[in-house]
């Protein structure tokens, strides 16, 4: 009975604040994820990629997981204290995944390649030549 249970796919989706490029975002998304069709979107809760990465979950009716900061109970960390508890919690799924969008100067978003290598979460870098513009090659 080879295919009778799909297993649901955890995607993180991560990146630099600024971004905003939606037809570029979806299109990446659209190709990296081409071979799933059950799929959940985990999320930081921010502006930028987090918000592109609701929308996109919204737009093709995926389940949304979002992971807002604790700005009141870890100050400056919250962001740091987010990105953990997310890569904590794909990590209890076989199926899972991190797509980061990064302008490579975001801290927040360089955190996670080392949270991904701690947490032994699969990571994809896609990078964007200008928050504002379109990806990188």
């Amino acid at each position: 009975m080879e295919g009778c249970f799909q297993m649901t796919f955890h995607c993180m989706i991560i990146g630099s604040r600024g971004y905003t490029d939606y037809d570029a975002f979806k299109a990446k998304c659209d190709a990296l994820l081409a071979d799933k069709t059950d799929i959940e979107i985990v999320s930081g809760g921010c502006s930028g990629t987090d918000a592109l990465a609701e929308r996109y979950a919204h737009s093709h009716g995926y389940p949304l997981q979002i992971f807002p900061a604790d700005w009141s109970r870890y100050g400056k960390r919250a962001g740091y204290a987010r990105n953990r508890e997310m890569h904590a919690y794909i990590s209890t799924f076989a199926e899972r995944g991190v797509i980061a969008f990064w302008d490579g100067t975001s801290k927040g978003t360089a955190q996670s390649f080392a949270l991904a290598k701690e947490f032994g979460n699969p990571i994809r870098v896609v990078r964007i030549a200008d928050p504002q513009g379109s990806l990188a090659p």
